[in-house]
């Protein structure tokens, strides 16, 4: 992914977010290319926002819902346990979309 096209990312998801967010856009092997995190975001919004991406690159999932459904299949054990806390955050890498 090219720097210019990770930094239009970053700017439409900032200036559609509906509240402060942390935005990563990853390449396809998990790299940071760009991000950015909106004054008064939550500071954890961008370690998570970061993973997210690493996360998106990485699977074969286009979006966080459909990496969801994918992991809906296995058992309850299987899956880590990790509470939101309500943060916003949005990732993007080559490959996938936020959500």
């Amino acid at each position: 992914m090219k720097l210019e096209q990770a930094q239009a990312i970053v700017s439409t998801v900032v200036a559609e977010a509906p509240g402060p967010v942390s935005v990563f856009v990853a390449d396809r092997g998990g790299e940071l290319v760009a991000a950015a995190t909106m004054d008064d975001a939550a500071p954890d919004t961008r370690l998570n926002a970061q993973r997210k991406a690493y996360t998106a690159a990485r699977s074969d999932a286009v979006s966080t819902r459909a990496l969801a459904e994918k992991l809906g299949s296995k058992p309850p054990a299987e899956l880590p346990r990790r509470p939101s806390g309500g943060r916003r955050s949005r990732a993007l890498s080559s490959n996938a979309t936020a959500s």
